[in-house]
């Protein structure tokens, strides 16, 4: 097996289409077709079908098991050109990271800032996914991004390695003329009927949110869905209905806005976490992970507060 094989085998795998393929790494469709045939030959096995109806290729069970293998396989070459290239000399490259839209529980420009400080040569990219830490997870496994903040739920996907950053309470907001807003603490039971603002289905929050109603047996209406948090405490402070935010309680609230806390047995936690793939990493990545650890992680007064 050849690296450039590799390459097109997942090309073929995360664009769906021989064609997208092609264009992604500027070749002709029958140059990625044959490096295909050259691969199934090298492995003397079948690694895609094509569907009768859409001509789009389906991995088959050999196929399936080949994606993990070549993907560390790649991220291993990839690391071992940057370890040489970085000998003597700074890292270079890209490292594309996911991130949610709240991001306060951690100092991110602050990371950021001391990496740009020790790799200058590196460009970080930090990319947004419309359906939350599910999809940025999804991202992770096949590639497309280097490490992901994300608040998982639920069972991850294989091939992950997921290091919990922070967790912090989800603060109920209430607009300040709430019949609520004097207490300390509420229950869900005293706004269930309420309108809610909430993220999309897939994202992290949301998940946890619905499960505290589930456990409490009790369902709620949700009138307005945003993809980002930091729209919410504006939204609750027009009225539009009520609202979770993760972080501390002065965290996500503008005038208008009173934070307050559920009673303990119900009081929803929201996890930060850092995903990335398992095995070797390249040098840059790995410089990341460290600097978060060391910087960007909150102390325990702020996870306190």
């Amino acid at each position: 097996m050849e690296l450039r094989q590799l390459e097109c085998f997942l090309a073929v795998v995360e664009e769906g289409t021989f064609t997208a393929a092609a264009e992604r790494l500027h070749l002709v469709q029958s140059g990625v077709s044959a490096t295909i045939r050259n691969l199934e030959r090298d492995l003397d096995v079948r690694l895609f079908e094509r569907s009768a109806g859409t001509g789009r290729p389906t991995l088959t069970a050999a196929g399936t098991t080949l994606v993990p293998q070549a993907r560390g396989m790649l991220d291993a070459a990839r690391a071992a050109r940057e370890s040489v290239r970085a000998t003597g000399s700074e890292l270079t490259g890209t490292v594309d990271i996911g991130i949610l839209s709240s991001l306060s529980a951690v100092d991110l420009p602050g990371v950021l800032r001391r990496y740009a400080d020790q790799a200058p040569g590196v460009q970080i990219r930090l990319h947004l996914r419309p359906q939350g830490s599910r999809e940025l997870l999804d991202a992770v496994v096949s590639g497309g991004l280097d490490a992901a903040f994300v608040a998982p739920s639920g069972e991850l996907p294989p091939g992950l390695r997921v290091r919990e950053l922070a967790m912090v309470e989800m603060r109920l907001l209430l607009p300040a003329g709430h019949r609520l807003a004097g207490r300390r603490r509420v229950s869900l039971a005293e706004v269930a009927e309420e309108r809610w603002i909430d993220s999309p289905t897939g994202f992290g929050n949301r998940v946890i949110v619905d499960a505290a109603f589930v456990r409490a047996g009790l369902t709620r209406t949700i009138a307005v869905q945003v993809p980002d948090l930091e729209l919410v405490p504006g939204l609750v402070a027009a009225g539009v209905g009520l609202g979770f935010y993760p972080g501390r309680a002065d965290h996500g609230t503008v005038p208008g806005v009173v934070p307050v806390r559920l009673d303990d047995r119900e009081q929803p936690h929201w996890q930060l976490s850092l995903a990335t793939r398992r095995g070797v990493q390249r040098p840059a990545v790995k410089l990341f992970a460290e600097l978060l650890s060391r910087y960007g992680a909150p102390t325990p007064e702020d996870q306190q507060r």
